[in-house]
């Protein structure tokens, strides 16, 4: 179905580059559409076409950003699984998040309630992508 709109731009064209990923498969240690993405990868990769850098491991990444509580949650926002974290995706809105899940799966967007070990949220200051989201 389409995609939940949030009113804010930059976070709708976030939300657009990384369902541009959707159907990539997972792959440990993956870092870009061409060979297949893992969580921290996938994230790496979206979150750098929006002018945030970040490293390629859940543990760090889990700790950049700005923290947020569970009810101020946005779309945009980083959601990290797991303590200690194992695992990341980025919320999306009306209780959907996309990510790179698991060896044997690819990018989807699935629903947050399925999840029980969500332990942190970080924020961040994004950027409008400049062109189409990259393929390389």
């Amino acid at each position: 179905g389409p995609l939940p709109r949030n009113g804010d731009m930059v976070i709708d064209q976030l939300i657009e580059t990384a369902a541009f990923y959707q159907g990539v498969p997972y792959v440990w240690a993956g870092d870009r559409p061409s060979t297949g993405f893992d969580c921290s990868g996938f994230t790496q990769f979206i979150f750098a076409q929006h002018g945030v850098q970040l490293p390629h491991y859940s543990g760090y990444q889990a700790q950049m950003g700005l923290p947020v509580n569970l009810p101020d949650l946005q779309a945009g926002d980083l959601l990290c699984f797991g303590s200690p974290v194992h695992h990341v995706g980025i919320y999306i809105g009306d209780g959907l998040f996309i990510h790179a899940p698991r060896t044997g799966d690819v990018v989807r967007i699935q629903p947050l309630a399925e999840r029980t070990n969500l332990s942190e949220i970080r924020r961040f200051q994004l950027q409008f992508r400049v062109g189409a989201p990259l393929v390389r």
